[in-house]
This record gives structure tokens, sequence and C-alpha cells, in this order.
């Protein structure tokens, strides 16, 4: 009887401390997520603020739980890392590459440490629904702060952000109101839903950032289509709300000023190239197939596209395309790794039918086609959420 009490009372104080130790990290996993838009308040030579947010989940994670989850993607991830570190016999800028790897070690401890607890379903939903919150908190940073710079709205000053990017800052709160709208039935929700989803919208066409829009059209495309049953009333609910969303998004562009709408017309679009889009995409595959076999296996060095192109007589510019970036910096053996890395991220979310997050991750892959986000902080944190799904299932199979 004495020795059934006393295991009893360890169970309960292991409980206990499971749950404290566990409500920390998603205290500090939430706070990290939410703080998000203060990812582009810049503290010079020591980062954003973002960084030292970062710090809590690192040292929790090194007080508390001391272990690694080797999921997929943090095995990649180490692998690129050091083939990062090979570049270095080999790169063409040698203090570039060095800040890349720095860059590349922090997000392995990031994946690490958020990857090593199993949380709750409860907890796992305040987790998510700070995803959410930091788009919010976004929006309304832009309203109060935002300013025009040649027909563009964008974050300027202390918190500054380009345009285009501010889009990656949508998506999740964009994806989780459609999901809102279509699975939700009490009327108040719909309406604030399709409020929200309006905002975004406006705030993504007077950035002006046409990858931008594309990708936030897509993942809530996606979202109508694999968020809803396949039945009858299913499909006639996806035509309804993709006919509402159509109407909202057409009378925003009679009511936003042309001056911001015209970016998005195909004449615009062909007449500049893409903003010269084309043209860089068009000189990246030259430098590939006119690099030698080295060149096109291991790349010029992680961090060097900028260098690149001007060892090719070309523009001081960068590629504007995640993979084509991956591919000329790191080679055919880093694009592999990176590939991988996202490939296993869908594969994950299509087998949990996580529609909601896979439509996110879409939207990130469709902004990453005409911008640079290999440290963009939203989408770290998509690849952050995944890995720390992936890590709490393989630690719940385990027990």
């Amino acid at each position: 009887m004495y020795r059934k009490e006393k295991s009893d009372q360890m169970l309960n104080q292991i409980g206990r401390k499971t749950f404290q130790s566990n409500g920390i990290m998603t205290c500090c996993i939430s706070l990290y997520f939410i703080m998000l838009p203060f990812g582009a308040v810049s503290l010079g030579k020591e980062g954003s603020v973002l960084k030292f947010i970062a710090v809590l989940p690192c040292f929790f994670f090194l007080l508390i739980y001391q272990r690694i989850v080797l999921s997929k993607i943090v095995i990649l991830q180490f692998f690129l890392i050091i083939k990062c570190i090979v570049d270095l016999c080999y790169t063409i800028e040698v203090n570039s590459s060095i800040q890349v790897i720095r860059t590349n070690i922090l997000f392995l401890v990031l994946l690490v440490a958020t990857g090593c607890a199993n949380f709750d379903h409860s907890e796992l939903k305040v987790i998510r629904n700070s995803l959410v919150w930091a788009s919010r908190i976004t929006c309304i940073l832009l309203i109060f702060f935002g300013s025009f710079k040649e027909n563009r709205y964008l974050l300027s000053g202390v918190i500054t952000e380009d345009p285009n990017y501010l889009n990656g800052y949508f998506l999740f709160g964009l994806v989780h109101a459609v999901q809102a709208l279509r699975s939700d039935d009490h009327k108040k929700i719909k309406i604030l839903s399709l409020l929200e989803i309006s905002i975004y919208f406006s705030a993504s066409i007077l950035t002006g950032s046409r990858g931008g829009l594309l990708s936030l059209i897509v993942s809530v495309f996606l979202m109508v289509v694999l968020g809803s049953n396949t039945r009858n009333r299913g499909n006639r609910k996806k035509i309804i709300i993709f006919l509402l969303l159509m109407i909202i998004f057409l009378c925003l562009l009679e009511i936003i000023p042309e001056s911001s709408t015209s970016r998005f017309y195909l004449p615009t679009v062909m007449s500049t190239g893409g903003t010269h889009r084309f043209e860089i995409w068009k000189k990246s595959l030259e430098i590939f197939i006119e690099s030698n076999v080295f060149r096109e296996i291991f790349g010029y060095g992680c961090g060097t596209i900028r260098s690149i192109y001007l060892t090719h007589q070309y523009m001081d510019v960068v590629s504007h395309n995640v993979f084509i970036q991956q591919i000329l910096e790191g080679g055919i053996i880093s694009f592999t790794l990176y590939s991988l890395i996202i490939c296993c991220c869908l594969n994950f979310l299509i087998q949990k039918k996580d529609w909601m997050l896979f439509s996110c991750f879409i939207g990130f892959i469709v902004l990453s086609l005409s911008t640079s986000i290999m440290t963009f902080k939203p989408y770290w944190n998509a690849i952050l959420i995944v890995n720390l799904l992936s890590g709490n299932d393989r630690i719940l199979s385990q027990e």
C-alpha cells in the first residue's frame, strides 16, 4: 500500500513537472512566433530584436529538456550547414559565407529547441494561434506606422520591411480567416473573417508586390479547395466562398487608387519584365550553364549571390528566387538538400491533412519564386512549426 502511494506521488510530481516545463516552453515559442514583426527591428550589427527573443526557447531547452529529437528536417538542415562550412574552401566571398553559416546554425538551434517537447492539444493550439496573431499585429503596425514610397505601402522607420516581404507576414492570418469563414457557423465569426480577409488583401495590393499577392491568392485557393469536404453541400460551400472572395477582391481593385493597382496589370508586368526579374533569371541560367562542373555541383559559396553576378559582369542584384539562389551559391548539392527540407515539410502536412499549414507553406514557396527569402523569419516559422509538430508526433509514438 505504501509503495503504491509513493509510486502515485512520484507520477504526480513528474506530471506536474512535465506540465510546468511544457507550459514554459509553450510560452517561449508562442512569444517568439507572436513577436515576428519585430524581426524587422534592426539593432545594427547585433541583428534584430527577434534574435534576442529566440534565446528564450533555446535557454529553456538546455535547462529543462536536454534532449534532441532528430527529425528529417533537423538532419537535413545539419547536412546543409556542413555543406556551407565546406563552401569556405572555395567560396568567392568568405565573409558573406561565414554570415550565412552563422544564420543557418541559429536556425538549426531553433529547430532543435522547439522540437523537443510533447505538447498537448491545448498547447499546440496556443502556439498555432500565435502565428495568426503575428499576422494581425503586422497589419496593425502597417496601418499605424506604414507610409507610401513610389506608390507602394511599406513599413519604414524603427520597424522597416520590404513591401514584397510584408506579404509573407500575412499568410498565417489570411489562411486562418479563410478557415474560419469556411468552417465556423456563427454569422459574427463569418463577418469578422470576411473583414480580416479584406484587410489582408487591401494591404497586399497596396504593397504593390505581385509575387506577394499571388502567394496569398494561391494559399486562399488551396485552403478553400482542400479544407472542404467533397459532398454536394461542401462543393456548394466552396463555390459560395469563391464568389464572395472574388467580389471582395474586385471591389478592392475598384476602391484602391490606380497608382497602386496598375502594377498588377499584365501590360505593366510585361513592359517591366517583372521588375527585371525575367532578365535576372535568364542571366542566372546562363551563368549556371557556362560554369564548370565543379561549380555546378558545389556552387560558388553560400551567401555569394551578388558576387556571382558581379564576377560575371552583371548587375549588383540578388536572384529574387530562392531555388535559383541555392543552385548558384551551393550547386546541385545545396539545391537538393534545401528541396528535400521543403518536401519533408509538405509530405508531413499532407499525411496529417493539416490543410491550413499546407496552404501557408505553398504560399511561402510561391513567394520564394520571386523573392530571396532564405532567412525570412515568417518562412522560418513555417518550417519551425512543421518540425515542432513532427517532433511532437515522434515523441508521443516513442512513449
